[in-house]
């Protein structure tokens, strides 16, 4: 089995390119995008990925004939499904937690994004719709390598979501963004 996974020497040096490949696109373009931003959003982003797409697991082709004859699940499409089978365990806990917390800071980099304001609904449909392609890119890739390494879970669509609904009502309570406040700022 072969299994590729961003380890730290490859995550610091993925960050490193994508930070570059950021700070000169932003150059090109002319924005003045504060380099703290940039950096969490990078960061969160790549973490992001970290966490939902790797590993991957690739097995050899003796593997794949011998997993070829058992039954795969490639998802769980059942709601609620997790406290169905409620399992007080630490990896409950921490899958629970983990797929709460996980979009949660996405609306709140998009909400302060500098020279951008966007409508809160717009938050909330935008971390919805990243939870649903992330689950559909777990199932692509289990259906591609024939082997689950990520099972594409309807319950990890709803706690993502609910993050997301958490994370936009934060944003609600934050203090509006202006217009003309952020050109105060940028003169």
């Amino acid at each position: 089995m072969i299994i590729l996974d961003f380890h730290i020497v490859t995550f610091l040096v993925a960050y490193l390119i994508v930070m570059l490949l950021t700070l000169i696109v932003q150059k090109r373009r002319g924005n003045r995008q504060g380099l703290g931003y940039l950096c969490v959003r990078n960061l969160y982003l790549l973490l992001l990925f970290k966490v939902t797409i790797f590993p991957i697991m690739l097995l050899h082709h003796q593997a794949r004939a011998a997993f070829a004859g058992t039954k795969v699940t490639y998802t769980q499409l059942v709601p609620f499904h997790i406290f169905a089978n409620m399992e007080w365990s630490k990896s409950w806990l921490l899958q629970t937690i983990g797929n709460l917390i996980l979009l949660f800071p996405l609306p709140i980099l998009l909400y302060l994004k500098p020279h951008k304001t966007y409508r809160l609904r717009f938050l909330l449909v935008s971390g919805i719709l990243v939870s649903l392609g992330i689950e559909v890119v777990q199932l692509g890739i289990n259906l591609l390598t024939g082997y689950p390494s990520h099972v594409c879970d309807v319950d990890d669509l709803i706690l993502n979501s609910i993050g997301v609904i958490l994370g936009t009502l934060l944003c609600k309570m934050l203090p509006a963004r202006s217009e003309s406040k952020m050109n105060r700022e940028n003169k």
